[in-house]
């Protein structure tokens, strides 16, 4: 099992959710309006660092990952503010 970590604009949100959804994965934890600070800039939800990142995390078999993340590639290709979307993978065992 792997947990994607899916961060990207909260504005995008819904449509990333969908995508999961076109891909059987219906189980996810989201955290919306997450702020921070990468090398893309700050997102802190205020007029000086405007916008703020959304979270999602869904648990994926390890052959559900390569699916999910080439539909995400291929959304991000038709925005312009994908370059802020990032999708990191980390094993997942389940303890209980």
């Amino acid at each position: 099992m792997k947990m994607l970590l899916i961060m990207a604009p909260t504005e995008c949100l819904e449509e990333l959710k969908d995508i999961l959804e076109e891909h059987d994965i219906h189980g996810y934890t989201e955290l919306p309006n997450v702020l921070g600070s990468g090398r893309s800039g700050a997102r802190m939800g205020t007029r000086a660092f405007p916008g703020t990142t959304s979270l999602l995390m869904p648990i994926v078999t390890a052959t559900a990952v390569p699916g999910s993340v080439d539909a995400i590639k291929e959304y991000c290709a038709c925005r312009e503010d994908c370059d802020l979307v990032r999708i990191f993978s980390v094993p997942a065992e389940q303890l209980l």
